[in-house]
């Protein structure tokens, strides 16, 4: 399985390429992308989203938020500022989703790559 960030998935439907373009397909085709429930709000959050996208979201699988998962959030996003860096509640949200799931994040978004580096994300980018 592979957990997708917003940034892959708009520039997906927009008909962009690229090489995590190439992977999200691929990972359509073989039924592992995981939509965690913070980019599944973004993109829901749309309001130009066309309904067939929107159809196509809605049936992609989502995992549940495990115990404890907001504190792990808080304490992701501490280590973070203390190396005096600025993460994005947001994208601090779907790192932690991906860790407590084990799950590589397909994006294109350069700031998962502190996550990767301080939180042992695993990102493709």
């Amino acid at each position: 399985m592979i957990a997708v960030d917003t940034s892959t998935l708009v520039d997906f439907f927009a008909g962009k390429k690229g090489d995590d373009i190439d992977q999200l397909r691929e990972g359509f085709r073989l039924g592992i992308i995981i939509l965690p429930p913070i980019v599944l709000s973004e993109i829901l959050s749309d309001p130009q989203l066309p309904a067939e996208i929107e159809d196509r979201i809605l049936k992609l699988p989502s995992l549940e938020i495990k115990p404890g998962f907001w504190e792990r959030v808080g304490k992701l996003r501490r280590i973070l500022f203390k190396k005096k860096l600025k993460p994005k509640l947001a994208d601090t949200l779907i790192a932690q989703f991906c860790l407590d799931h084990s799950l590589p994040l397909l994006t294109r978004d350069k700031d998962f790559q502190n996550f990767q580096r301080f939180g042992s994300l695993v990102i493709k980018i």
